[in-house]
């Protein structure tokens, strides 16, 4: 019989990084793991300051870093537009 050979483990990055414009502005947003299993961290950089917020999952993350998106830049998101 042949050896096992074990696959090589990278770490994998606990964090995102992104951006959007608003404006003539750069917006940058960054998505990170906490230490504590089930715990990130969203934190959006703007001219005005730094909103963070604390989630339980990714998925919520992500749709709150899209809500905060649509309000800083005036688009409106999919499905919540008005209903002439």
């Amino acid at each position: 019989m042949g050896s096992s050979v074990s696959a090589l483990e990278l770490p994998r990055p606990n964090f995102v990084v992104n951006f959007f414009m608003v404006g003539p502005e750069r917006v940058r947003w960054e998505l990170t793991s906490d230490d504590k299993p089930g715990v990130c961290r969203l934190s959006i950089f703007h001219a005005g300051g730094v909103i963070v917020e604390y989630f339980t999952s990714t998925a919520a993350a992500l749709q709150r870093e899209e809500e905060i998106e649509s309000l800083l830049t005036g688009r409106v998101l999919a499905g919540q537009g008005s209903s002439k």
